[in-house]
């Protein structure tokens, strides 16, 4: 059964590389776009959790067979 990924963590990557880019290219003022920055790196983090979760219970599913 594939893997079924809505936001890949990839693409979760590469928006956190663009705004890294945005926040150095704003100076000073990319402080203000810490919190969306932030929040994307904690989603990435749940992504991948639930990844390795996802990946524990077909791992189960398979020694049950």
């Amino acid at each position: 059964m594939p893997k079924s990924k809505i936001y890949a963590p990839i693409t979760v990557e590469r928006a956190l590389d663009k705004l890294a880019e945005i926040i150095v290219f704003l100076g000073d003022d990319g402080v203000n776009v810490l919190p969306l920055y932030d929040r994307l790196e904690s989603e990435l983090e749940t992504l991948k959790a639930h990844e390795v979760r996802m990946d524990e219970i077909r791992a189960r599913a398979v020694r049950l067979k």
